[in-house]
C-alpha cells in the first residue's frame, strides 16, 4: 500500500488538462459588497460559464507551472441591487443609486495564464500527508486578456432596429474615453491581471487527477465594464460619432428613465467610481487532468 500511494506523488514531467465554470464581474455595474453579489435574487441571471485548457509541468510535488488559454463570458446588472433597494429606500443609499441607475454589462473575453501551482502538503514527499490523495494548493501569476464589453440598448420611443439589442461599448465612447477635450484617457481591449487562486485535487489515479479551484483576477483597469468616470455632456456624441451612434450613446450613457422618468443624471455628476478601485473578476471551476507517463526516476527516492 505504501508503494501504491507514493505513486501517485507526482514526477518531474507534463500533464494536460481542461477547466470549466462559472464567472463573476467585479466591476462598477451590480453590488458593492461580496456576499450582496452572491445572495441578491438576481444572481442566477447572471451565471455565466467561462472554461478552457491547460498545460503543467512539475519540476518536483510541491510546485507546478501552468499555462492555460481560456474563454468565457462575464455578465452584471444594477438590477442586482433590488433586494437592498426594496430595504433602503433612501436615494442617497449605495443601493438605491446603483439599483436606480440601472445600467448593465455583458463582456466576451479571451484569456491567456501562467501561473505557478504550489502544493504545500508535498513539501516534504516523504511525509505522510504528501501521499494522500487529496491536495489543497494555491495558484498566483499572470493573465493576459481580450475583452469585448456590450450593454443593452432600448429606444425611449420603443422602435428602432436596434432597440433590445446588445451594443459594444468601446466603439460609442459613453464616457468620452480617448476624446479631445473630455480630459478621459483612452483604454485598450488588451490588458493584464494577476489572477490569485485557492483549490483541491483529487487524485484519481496515477495519471488522472480531479480538481475544484477559485482563480481571482485583479485587473489594471476600471473599464472592464464600461463604467468608471462621471456622465458626459451628449454634444461630445453629436461632435465625434454619426447620428444614429450619437442618439445611441446619449441613450446608453443613462438608462435611469426605464425605472423612474424623475431622476436625470446631469453631465459631470458621478457614473462610476472615478478609477478608484480597479475591475476584476472570478471563476470557480471544475478541472480534469491527465498526467503523461515519466521516466524520470523520483528525486525524493
Amino acid at each position: 500500500m505504501a508503494q501504491l500511494d507514493r505513486d501517485y506523488i507526482e514526477r518531474k514531467g507534463w500533464s494536460l488538462g481542461i477547466t470549466l465554470g462559472n464567472s463573476d464581474l467585479w466591476g462598477d455595474i451590480g453590488t458593492n459588497k461580496f456576499m450582496d453579489h452572491y445572495t441578491n435574487s438576481n444572481y442566477s441571471d447572471h451565471m455565466r460559464p467561462f472554461g478552457g485548457l491547460f498545460i503543467r509541468y512539475s519540476f518536483q510535488p510541491s510546485i507546478v507551472l501552468r499555462a492555460g488559454v481560456n474563454y468565457g463570458m462575464l455578465s452584471a446588472a444594477d438590477d442586482m441591487n433590488v433586494d437592498l433597494a426594496k430595504e433602503d429606500v433612501k436615494y442617497e443609499s449605495d443601493a438605491v443609486q446603483r439599483y436606480q441607475r440601472n445600467l448593465d454589462v455583458r463582456v466576451n473575453i479571451w484569456e491567456g495564464n501562467m501561473m505557478f501551482e504550489i502544493n504545500p502538503l508535498r513539501f516534504s514527499p516523504l511525509s505522510k500527508m504528501a501521499k494522500m490523495h487529496f491536495q489543497p494548493y494555491l495558484l498566483a501569476g499572470i493573465t493576459g486578456y481580450h475583452f469585448v464589453n456590450s450593454g443593452r440598448y432600448i429606444n425611449k420611443n420603443g422602435a428602432g432596429a436596434s432597440n433590445g439589442q446588445w451594443i459594444k461599448l468601446y466603439d460609442l465612447h459613453i464616457e468620452g474615453d480617448g476624446w479631445s477635450g473630455t480630459g478621459v484617457e483612452a483604454y485598450s481591449k488588451w490588458q493584464l491581471a494577476v489572477p490569485l487562486g485557492i483549490g483541491g485535487k483529487w487524485d484519481l489515479s496515477p495519471k488522472l487527477a480531479f480538481g475544484i479551484e477559485y482563480v481571482y483576477r485583479m485587473c489594471f483597469t476600471d473599464n472592464l465594464d464600461g463604467v468608471s468616470g462621471k456622465y458626459l455632456d451628449p454634444k461630445y456624441y453629436k461632435a465625434n460619432l454619426s447620428p444614429q451612434d450619437a442618439y445611441i450613446a446619449t441613450a446608453m450613457s443613462d438608462k435611469s428613465w426605464e425605472l423612474d422618468g424623475s431622476k436625470v443624471h446631469t453631465p459631470g455628476q458621478a457614473r462610476g467610481n472615478g478609477g478608484t478601485k480597479k475591475d476584476a473578476y472570478s471563476t470557480l471551476s471544475f478541472s480534469f487532468f491527465y498526467k503523461f507517463k515519466s521516466r524520470a526516476y523520483p528525486w525524493w527516492e
